[in-house]
């Protein structure tokens, strides 16, 4: 990381992209001052920048880098979601305030005040950055016009003498203007064409465009049409598109890496439990660990309030009284609707910069999700029916941030938690959905491998195979247990004998008990149960009965011990009454009395090269021999084992010690067996 004023820290790709940005912007003007500025018809085009980055990236630190190094400006910073807006604001005040200059700047919101607005247009020096949702401007006919006194907007509105004067400020904005004018777009895929021509009237310096996806519109693909034409402005466009690896946002570990998504296929008052019981795991995770993270559940609604003379109540309502119902204090829980009727002790709160620690459950509505900026939400729930993956991409993206950035041993940790209703018609589309939507995080190089999983009750984790720059450089210990010498062989005789040796009848026999009801035709009632003697008790099969007397004493000798030994022979397929003498024999023959063995010395350790089709996603934190905190690969060591066991030896009990691999699936040639290794939070 590059430390920055007041504590705030770049990565090193988030300085890097930034740099890139700032270059190309400022080599842009200086070719259009050593040259001429490029033109569609007589309207100049702007520089267009383009920041391609994921969800978690961190686009607003690194536009913020960008801005603060660009001189005397002014900067209309705007993004379609208030929610993004107001993070934007506070941030830029706050946790990013050391990414711009020192003095001279100024971060407005809203309307601002006549002096504030008379230092915007005016002054010939400093930074001001103008926060701004599309809503506050977004009014295509004014904004050509140059303003209207029937505008809807005061910004397209003249003669606002208490602070912007006689002139629209839109149109103040475009002619009076004494700085350069800088416009960034923040989750700029929002921007239609008609929003983005708007933009363009201004007649800004340049554009900062952030998003997962390129941006297109007429006018900005004309403009590209242009430049296209001369090989330095095509070059000088082209230096302007500044991609984020991917890769390089995941070994920053600021992605989760798991998504869980779970459909209970009941009612809501299940769903619900299974987000509490979901946030219960996390807190135990977090107390095992002493993690600093406090998790917060999301319950996502599509309406606030029910339509008038319904007699439900609002969903937000029914999910508060259910959290209360099951415990949840009532100061934990934040309801951020517009719902009219809420109950007295909820806690409605106005705008996300009013959530407090202590509120770890909020209830929200679907028009507010975009903006959502919380590593420490963990778990969302969705209220309803949800029928199509919409409604599910919208809160993908809030979630997968990664708390503290970094990776935490227990998975847990690492991993959102989904949980919604959906036909079962629905779920596969909204399934292969997400998953679409996930390998938009995979690493540029490897588009089909996304580095969040997805794992659901019907389908496992994939296995993950081993990282890339350990191939060929590590080996997997594959320790095996049997007994010296001809232990083994000598037992297998035994029972190949035993096998062959037939029994008389009487010694298959044995009395029993049986039981007896007698029911009243009368009445219809059971009068009464009694034990009586039986000539012949129950029978089994004599090697069924051996594997059974085996699995109970020593699983480990039964998986050890050749089958064929003992089903095969015409003595194990006899079968025998309990109690009987072939049943003890049998008996004797399984439960050979057990000593402590030492088997030190019966344990291999046999090393075999791993093997990969390409390198493993992550590798989990705080592990002994984890690959990424190892200075060189781990070295099988020599264990002495203790262990109580019969005089069954075990053959061959191959148990492949996973270690430096994360949650690699090595292979080991030497048993022709392949052991997947899944993360503890698996669903299967």
């Amino acid at each position: 990381m590059t430390a920055t004023a007041q504590g705030f820290k770049l990565f090193g790709f988030q300085e890097e992209a930034a740099q890139a940005l700032r270059e190309a912007a400022l080599r842009w003007i200086a070719h259009a001052v050593d040259t001429d500025i490029p033109k569609l018809g007589t309207s100049p085009i702007p520089f267009t920048g383009q920041l391609k980055a994921v969800t978690g990236a961190g686009k607003t630190p690194i536009l913020a880098e960008v801005v603060g190094s660009l001189g005397d400006a002014v900067v209309i910073w705007t993004s379609k979601s208030s929610a993004v807006v107001e993070q934007t604001y506070n941030n830029l005040r706050a946790r990013y305030r050391g990414l711009l200059p020192e003095t001279g700047v100024t971060v407005l919101r809203n309307r601002p005040n006549q002096p504030e607005w008379q230092a915007l247009i005016n002054g010939d020096h400093g930074l001001t950055i103008w926060v701004l949702t599309t809503a506050a401007w977004n009014e295509a006919e004014a904004a050509k016009s140059g303003g209207a006194e029937d505008a809807r907007l005061n910004l397209h509105r003249p003669n606002q003498l208490d602070w912007a004067g006689p002139e629209a400020p839109w149109s103040q904005l475009r002619t009076k203007l004494r700085r350069p004018l800088w416009i960034v777009s923040d989750e700029s895929h929002n921007q239609t064409d008609t929003q983005l021509d708007q933009l363009a009237i201004l007649r800004p310096v340049g554009f900062f465009m952030a998003s997962a996806t390129p941006v297109h519109g007429d006018l900005f693909d004309e403009w590209q049409r242009v430049l296209n034409r001369e090989p330095d402005w095509k070059a000088l466009l082209a230096a302007g598109q500044v991609p984020v690896r991917t890769r390089d946002v995941v070994a920053a570990e600021l992605l989760k890496t798991t998504i869980d998504l779970i459909d209970y296929q009941s009612g809501t008052e299940e769903s619900l439990d299974g987000a509490l019981e979901a946030l219960q795991g996390l807190e135990n995770a977090v107390a095992d660990e002493g993690a600093s993270v406090v998790p917060r559940a999301i319950y996502v609604v599509e309406k606030s309030n029910v339509p008038r003379g319904s007699l439900e109540e609002p969903r937000p309502v029914v999910i508060w009284r259910y959290l209360r119902a099951q415990g949840v204090p009532a100061d934990e829980i934040a309801v951020f609707t517009d719902t009219r009727d809420l109950p007295q002790e909820a806690e409605k709160i106005s705008s996300l910069s009013k959530l407090l620690p202590r509120h770890r459950h909020i209830i929200f509505n679907q028009s507010l999700q975009e903006g959502w900026d919380d590593p420490e939400a963990y778990v969302c729930y969705f209220d309803g029916v949800t029928r199509s993956f919409l409604r599910v991409r919208q809160i993908v993206g809030r979630v997968l941030r990664q708390p503290g950035a970094q990776r935490y041993v227990s998975e847990t940790l690492n991993t959102a938690t989904l949980i919604l209703n959906t036909p079962s018609e629905a779920y596969e589309q909204v399934l292969n959905d997400l998953r679409a939507e996930l390998r938009l995080y995979a690493p540029d190089n490897e588009p089909d491998q996304p580095v969040i999983r997805l794992k659901t009750r019907r389908d496992p984790l994939p296995e993950q195979p081993v990282r890339a720059e350990w191939i060929d450089q590590l080996t997997l210990p594959v320790q095996t247990l049997d007994l010296p010498g001809t232990g083994m062989a000598d037992q297998e005789r035994t029972l190949k004998t035993e096998g062959e040796r037939t029994w008389p009848q009487d010694a298959l026999e044995a009395p029993g008990l049986g039981r007896r009801s007698v029911l009243s035709l009368a009445n219809e009632e059971l009068e009464r149960t009694e034990l009586i003697e039986v000539l012949r008790g129950a029978r089994t099969m004599n090697g069924i009965y051996l594997r059974r007397r085996l699995a109970a004493r020593n699983r480990n000798a039964l998986n050890a011990a050749d089958p064929t030994t003992y089903m095969n022979g015409p003595a194990f397929q006899q079968s025998s009454c309990q109690g009987s003498e072939a049943q003890q024999r049998l008996t004797q023959l399984a439960d050979r009395s057990p000593t402590t063995t030492k088997i030190a010395s019966a344990m291999t350790t046999t090393s075999t090269p791993t093997t990969s089709s390409g390198p493993s996603q992550h590798t989990a934190r705080g592990r002994a021999t984890c690959c990424r905190h190892s200075s060189s690969p781990p070295t099988p060591s020599t264990h002495e084992v203790t262990s109580t066991t019969t005089n069954w030896p075990s053959r061959k009990l191959s148990t492949p010690t996973v270690a430096a691999f994360g949650r690699a699936t090595p292979t080991a040639a030497a048993t022709a067996t392949t052991y997947p290794f899944r993360s503890r939070s698996a669903t299967l």
